[in-house]
């Protein structure tokens, strides 16, 4: 288990949204055309780094508590 919020968001990047990822190979050719996007739900929020990487790629969705219940 990550042991801090950088460290959590460097594995999520290096597992979930790498293009090497099995869980990207699958929805590859969705994401290609827009037709669909990675959505990441995080209670604590998310790194500088992650939301940098998130905006860089636009095909993911970072979702904290406000967007949930705000």
């Amino acid at each position: 288990m990550p042991g801090s919020l950088e460290e959590f968001d460097g594995r999520l990047c290096r597992t979930v949204l790498s293009p090497l990822s099995p869980l990207l190979r699958g929805a590859r050719y969705l994401l290609a055309e827009g037709r669909c996007a990675l959505a990441c739900f995080g209670a604590a929020g998310f790194s500088d780094a992650l939301r940098a990487e998130a905006a860089a790629r636009g095909d993911v969705l970072l979702l904290g508590l406000d967007a949930l219940y705000g």
